[in-house]
């Protein structure tokens, strides 16, 4: 029975909460990170759609500067430096889209598995 009222009151708060997430996150972070957030927990949205969305955002914060920093730290004495810049932007690109595709998995299994928690623990709590 106690579980039940935690979770009501649990509820309620997370109802007054979440209007005010967006602004509050915007008020200490840039806007195209909360974007990032908000894509990573967009239940309704296409996987494929949420990735690619995703990619294109990391892509335009960091795939430059870390490309650069990483051009200037590592040198490929066998390829010219504009060749060399192209790989770097190649192998930074495709990090990025394997750190995307990570993130959207690990937070989509976390999720349900959340999910089902919530409702095999709704179930035990209803027959108690």
């Amino acid at each position: 029975m106690l579980e039940g009222r935690e979770s009501r009151l649990i509820a309620k708060v997370v109802e007054r909460v979440n209007p005010e997430l967006e602004p509050s996150l915007l008020s200490i972070m840039p806007s195209i990170n909360v974007e990032m957030i908000k894509l990573l927990l967009a239940e309704g949205m296409p996987l494929k759609t949420r990735r690619a969305r995703l990619v294109d955002l990391v892509h335009q914060q960091l795939a430059e500067p870390l490309t650069e920093a990483l051009n200037e730290r590592v040198d490929v004495s066998m390829l010219p430096e504009r060749a060399e810049g192209k790989v770097m932007r190649k192998i930074v690109e495709r990090l990025l889209e394997e750190v995307v595709e990570w993130s959207v998995s690990e937070v989509d299994k976390t999720v349900a598995e959340e999910l089902a928690e919530g409702r095999s623990g709704r179930r035990s709590s209803d027959s108690d």
